[in-house]
């Protein structure tokens, strides 16, 4: 059984009671079908923002694995608002010394 058809299974049965509910988060994206996905970019920044040392390991790791498909100029914009500026070029530096 596919998890919308559960999801369906489950609203379907709250309605043939009379319960009042409100589908939300990822249910809701599931049930609607909109796909939920978090790009590499945002990923890389909120790693800089949390910035422990498994998460620079990550950072390093997904600019070295996708620095030819990143969207730069996001990147830039967001690191700028954030004050990640400086974060980001050293990690961007490293990862792709690391990926030759």
């Amino acid at each position: 059984m596919k998890l919308q058809d559960a999801v369906a299974q489950i609203i379907n049965a709250m309605e043939a009671v009379g319960f009042d509910y409100m589908l939300v988060g990822s249910f809701s994206s599931t049930y609607y079908s909109f796909p939920r996905s978090t790009a590499p970019e945002d990923v890389i920044l909120q790693k800089l923002i949390w910035f422990r040392p498994r998460d620079q390991e990550d950072v390093l790791g997904v600019i070295a694995i996708n620095h030819e498909k990143l969207d730069r100029d996001y990147l830039r914009h967001w690191a700028d608002q954030l004050d990640l500026s400086e974060v980001l070029a050293k990690a961007w530096a490293s990862a792709i010394e690391l990926s030759e």
